[in-house]
């Protein structure tokens, strides 16, 4: 909600419980603005509702979850089942385009910004976890994506070295 909205919930209710309902979204949003501005995983994990909402709000850039769209577009996500949309946070878009798999996606704001995100807190991860220096770029690709580019480098006899400037990073994830 925003702040007239929030004092349109004034007239309804006690003015006291809009204002700590205000306080808490304050709380949540200022969340959202220190991960956009810093790009840095968070010092202290966020709660589920936390999660929802950034996702959420995100979800609702996609031009597939514009009110009244409707996709019919060659690069429209369409979800037909609802149970699908939900598990999914209304989120059907892939990357990349034309090519290039960290280019944003035209109609997918929102998911272009999650995966734009997913690659700064993978390189803040490896710079807190294994404490490599990389400062230019990284991607992290599903696993259906990830297999057959690892394959590709393997064919192409892209080795990894310690000394390399370069590393590759495969991290193999089973999500249940």
């Amino acid at each position: 909600m925003n702040a007239k909205n929030f004092e349109l919930a004034s007239l309804l209710v006690s003015s006291g419980y809009v204002k700590q309902a205000a306080e808490s979204r304050h709380i949540r949003e200022g969340l959202i603005t220190s991960l956009l501005s810093q790009r840095r995983l968070p010092q202290q994990g966020w709660d589920e509702t936390s999660i929802e909402l950034f996702l959420a709000e995100l979800s609702m850039m996609d031009s597939n979850n514009f009110p009244g769209a409707a996709g019919v577009g060659e690069r429209e996500a369409r979800i037909h089942s609802g149970i699908v949309s939900r598990r999914y946070f209304g989120l059907g878009h892939g990357v990349g385009r034309s090519g290039d798999i960290a280019a944003e996606q035209p109609k997918a704001c929102g998911s272009s910004i999650i995966q734009k995100l997913t690659n700064y807190l993978t390189l803040d991860a490896i710079r807190f976890d294994l404490g490599l220096f990389v400062s230019e770029f990284s991607v992290l690709l599903e696993l259906h994506v990830q297999q057959p580019v690892l394959l590709f480098h393997l064919q192409q006899g892209w080795r990894c070295r310690y000394h390399s400037q370069h590393y590759v990073l495969c991290v193999l994830m089973h999500v249940m």
